[in-house]
């Protein structure tokens, strides 16, 4: 689990295109890596990975396929900046929201508004993900826990303060960027029970 509170930024060393799946060697600071150890989850761009080498002050991680298909990898390239987030403790404080590290799907920037010395960011997103994006709700971009200010059926809307854009590569983005998305965990689970319990209406009048 996770809270979208990014430890620290990576930036993609190597890419290793294998049978399947590809690996990716991250360059990041010894003080994300001191306490990680083999087999070990890290959020990287919000999507749940494990460690399997570490070398210095870097580390990699296997990407199947079907992640591959599901997020923002397969378009990553050597020197990409990338957020990075070690799983939480039990006892860890959760300054954001509740994350898993599975992507639910990509979005895509449509627009970039400075706003003071923040950003107003909107995103559009698959049609799939509308039931569970909510105004005043929370949602997770590249792994960030951000808060929804403005949702309609095509696209969401969401603001950086300026501590945010100083310490992701938000700053960076331009429109037409695509980032992963999660959805609040509450929301998911609210939806999917939803549905049930109308499949289950409909079995009993039928």
């Amino acid at each position: 689990m996770f809270n979208g509170l990014i430890r620290t930024l990576g930036t993609i060393q190597d890419i290793q295109k294998k049978d399947r799946y590809r690996t990716f060697v991250i360059q990041t600071t010894p003080q994300l890596l001191e306490d990680v150890g083999m087999g070990d989850s890290i959020a990287v761009n919000g999507c749940c990975l494990s460690v399997v080498a570490l070398q210095n002050n870097q580390f990699s991680v296997d990407v199947s396929e079907e992640t591959l298909h599901c997020t923002t990898f397969s378009n990553y390239k050597m020197g990409q900046i990338v957020h990075l987030e070690t799983s939480l403790r039990l006892s860890d404080r959760i300054d954001g929201h509740l994350l898993t590290g599975h992507v639910d799907g990509v979005g895509e920037v449509v627009s970039l508004e400075p706003v003071n010395q923040g950003m107003t960011a909107t995103f559009a997103y698959p049609k799939a993900l509308y039931a569970y994006i909510a105004k005043k709700g929370a949602i997770a971009v590249d792994g960030v826990s951000l808060t929804v200010n403005a949702v309609t059926a095509q696209t969401f809307t969401v603001h950086w303060i300026p501590i945010t854009l100083e310490k992701t590569h938000f700053k960076y983005l331009r429109v037409g960027g695509k980032v992963n998305l999660e959805v609040d965990l509450t929301a998911r689970y609210l939806v999917h029970f939803s549905q049930v319990q109308k499949e289950q209406a409909h079995e009993h009048v039928v």
